[in-house]
């Protein structure tokens, strides 16, 4: 446990019942060119081939050798 989680009364956060040190505004767009922000957005994903196994390319992993 480090000191900055010192201080927190975790059942009220839990609960909703500390407020936030920081509330974003409701305009969260504002930064955002109006290019993007006009279009629909896109429903769901398009699923890419992954290879046999839905590798990565490129990459490894074997977790039975242990670590580095």
């Amino acid at each position: 446990k480090t000191s900055f989680f010192e201080d927190i009364d975790w059942e009220k956060l839990s609960r909703r019942e500390i407020q936030p040190p920081f509330r974003p505004s409701s305009n969260i767009l504002c930064n955002f060119d109006e290019d993007f922000t006009s279009k629909e957005p896109r429903a769901g994903f398009q699923e890419e081939d992954g290879g046999e196994h839905g590798n990565i390319a490129c990459f490894s992993f074997d977790g039975q050798m242990g670590p580095a």
